[in-house]
């Protein structure tokens, strides 16, 4: 699958890159460096099993892998708001 790939830059000033299919626009990777007691390592995420919740596409397969380690989950429900009251938030 073709994909353009974007430099990001978090807030804390770590660099990334996220990759986007250029089929359909969505976020396919992102792969950042994540410091650890043996230095520096790469952790990968992969999203797929995009399906549309409230008209916007979410994925719902994730897979990630840092170092030998790969942890692979699934969404099982989205939801926006439900059963919160406005008061709430005040």
């Amino acid at each position: 699958m073709e994909a353009y790939k974007i430099e990001v830059t978090d807030p804390g000033g770590a660099p990334g890159y996220d990759y986007y299919a250029i089929e359909t626009g969505l976020r396919i990777r992102e792969d950042r460096i994540q410091q650890s007691p043996d230095g520096e390592i790469l952790q990968s995420t992969l999203l797929s099993d995009y399906r549309e919740v409230d008209g916007i596409l979410y994925p719902h397969r994730i897979t990630i892998s840092v170092g030998p380690q790969m942890l692979n989950g699934t969404v099982e429900f989205i939801g926006f708001n439900s059963g919160m009251e406005l008061s709430e938030f005040e």
